[in-house]
Protein backbone atom coordinates (compact mmCIF):
# COMPACT_ATOMS: atom_id res chain seq x y z
CA UNK A 1 0.00 0.00 0.00
CA UNK A 2 1.40 3.73 -0.71
CA UNK A 3 1.21 6.47 1.53
CA UNK A 4 -2.12 7.86 -0.19
CA UNK A 5 -3.68 4.83 -0.38
CA UNK A 6 -2.87 4.40 3.92
CA UNK A 7 -4.19 7.95 4.17
CA UNK A 8 -7.71 7.52 2.60
CA UNK A 9 -8.07 4.19 4.87
CA UNK A 10 -7.50 6.77 7.67
CA UNK A 11 -9.97 9.51 6.48
CA UNK A 12 -12.65 6.56 5.94
CA UNK A 13 -11.86 5.03 9.57
CA UNK A 14 -12.31 8.84 10.93
CA UNK A 15 -15.38 9.56 9.42
CA UNK A 16 -16.90 6.17 10.47
CA UNK A 17 -15.76 6.06 14.05
CA UNK A 18 -17.62 8.89 13.97
CA UNK A 19 -20.76 7.56 12.44
CA UNK A 20 -20.80 4.64 14.21
CA UNK A 21 -18.15 4.72 16.87
CA UNK A 22 -16.77 0.99 16.50
CA UNK A 23 -13.30 1.88 16.73
CA UNK A 24 -12.18 -1.10 17.62
CA UNK A 25 -12.93 -2.92 14.56
CA UNK A 26 -10.65 -0.73 12.14
CA UNK A 27 -7.31 -1.86 13.03
CA UNK A 28 -7.48 -4.16 10.05
CA UNK A 29 -8.90 -3.50 6.47
CA UNK A 30 -11.52 -6.32 7.15
CA UNK A 31 -12.30 -4.46 9.96
CA UNK A 32 -12.91 -1.27 8.42
CA UNK A 33 -15.34 -3.42 5.34
CA UNK A 34 -16.85 -4.74 8.36
CA UNK A 35 -17.93 -1.16 9.94
CA UNK A 36 -19.26 -0.22 6.11
CA UNK A 37 -21.62 -2.83 6.30
CA UNK A 38 -23.30 -2.56 9.91
CA UNK A 39 -23.57 1.21 9.19
CA UNK A 40 -25.33 -0.05 5.27
CA UNK A 41 -27.48 -2.09 7.58
CA UNK A 42 -27.90 0.38 9.81
CA UNK A 43 -29.04 2.73 7.44
CA UNK A 44 -31.30 0.33 5.64
CA UNK A 45 -32.78 -0.63 9.14
CA UNK A 46 -33.71 3.40 9.85
CA UNK A 47 -35.18 3.61 5.88
CA UNK A 48 -37.42 0.62 6.65
CA UNK A 49 -38.24 2.22 9.89
CA UNK A 50 -39.20 5.51 8.45
CA UNK A 51 -41.60 3.85 5.49
CA UNK A 52 -43.12 2.09 8.36
CA UNK A 53 -43.88 5.18 10.82
CA UNK A 54 -45.19 6.73 6.69
CA UNK A 55 -47.65 4.05 6.40
CA UNK A 56 -49.15 3.95 10.24
CA UNK A 57 -49.54 7.72 9.70
CA UNK A 58 -51.26 7.20 6.54
CA UNK A 59 -55.01 8.31 7.58
CA UNK A 60 -58.05 4.92 6.49
CA UNK A 61 -59.30 7.54 3.73
CA UNK A 62 -56.38 7.71 1.76
CA UNK A 63 -55.28 3.36 1.43
CA UNK A 64 -56.79 0.90 -0.79
CA UNK A 65 -59.20 -0.40 1.77
CA UNK A 66 -63.11 -1.50 -0.10
CA UNK A 67 -64.76 2.17 0.14
CA UNK A 68 -67.15 -0.07 2.34
CA UNK A 69 -64.76 -0.33 4.97
CA UNK A 70 -63.51 3.13 4.69
CA UNK A 71 -66.83 4.78 5.52
CA UNK A 72 -68.09 2.53 8.54
CA UNK A 73 -64.72 3.21 10.15
CA UNK A 74 -65.10 7.20 8.94
CA UNK A 75 -68.98 7.07 10.21
CA UNK A 76 -67.89 5.95 13.88
CA UNK A 77 -64.57 7.32 14.36
CA UNK A 78 -64.69 10.15 11.99
CA UNK A 79 -61.61 12.59 9.78
CA UNK A 80 -57.80 11.48 10.91
CA UNK A 81 -58.18 8.10 11.94
CA UNK A 82 -55.15 6.41 10.77
CA UNK A 83 -53.37 3.04 10.41
CA UNK A 84 -51.62 2.71 13.49
CA UNK A 85 -55.16 3.94 15.70
CA UNK A 86 -56.42 0.91 13.60
CA UNK A 87 -53.39 -1.25 14.83
CA UNK A 88 -54.53 -0.49 18.30
CA UNK A 89 -58.04 -2.66 17.75
CA UNK A 90 -58.60 -5.75 18.43
CA UNK A 91 -61.01 -8.12 16.56
CA UNK A 92 -63.43 -7.44 19.42
CA UNK A 93 -63.36 -3.48 18.80
CA UNK A 94 -63.81 -3.80 15.25
CA UNK A 95 -66.89 -6.05 15.61
CA UNK A 96 -68.61 -3.02 17.79
CA UNK A 97 -68.18 -0.35 14.66
CA UNK A 98 -71.76 -0.73 12.98
CA UNK A 99 -72.06 -2.60 9.67
CA UNK A 100 -68.17 -3.92 10.10
CA UNK A 101 -68.54 -7.55 10.09
CA UNK A 102 -66.32 -10.72 9.51
CA UNK A 103 -65.51 -10.52 5.83
CA UNK A 104 -64.77 -6.75 6.45
CA UNK A 105 -62.18 -7.68 9.74
CA UNK A 106 -61.13 -10.28 7.07
CA UNK A 107 -60.04 -7.35 4.70
CA UNK A 108 -58.57 -5.04 7.01
CA UNK A 109 -56.29 -7.76 8.08
CA UNK A 110 -55.19 -8.80 4.74
CA UNK A 111 -54.74 -5.07 4.14
CA UNK A 112 -52.76 -4.76 7.61
CA UNK A 113 -50.50 -7.64 6.62
CA UNK A 114 -49.25 -6.64 3.55
CA UNK A 115 -47.29 -4.08 5.21
CA UNK A 116 -46.23 -6.38 8.05
CA UNK A 117 -49.17 -4.77 10.61
CA UNK A 118 -51.49 -6.46 12.86
CA UNK A 119 -54.73 -5.85 15.06
CA UNK A 120 -54.00 -5.48 18.70
CA UNK A 121 -54.74 -8.99 20.22
CA UNK A 122 -57.41 -9.52 23.05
Amino acid sequence: MNEKTIHELQEKEKKLYKEIQLLPLFKTWEGLKECIVIFEEENIKQEYVSKRDIILDTEISKTDLPIRIRNCIWRTRGNGFKIKDLCNYSIKDLLKIRDLGKTSICNIIDFLDKYDLHLKTD
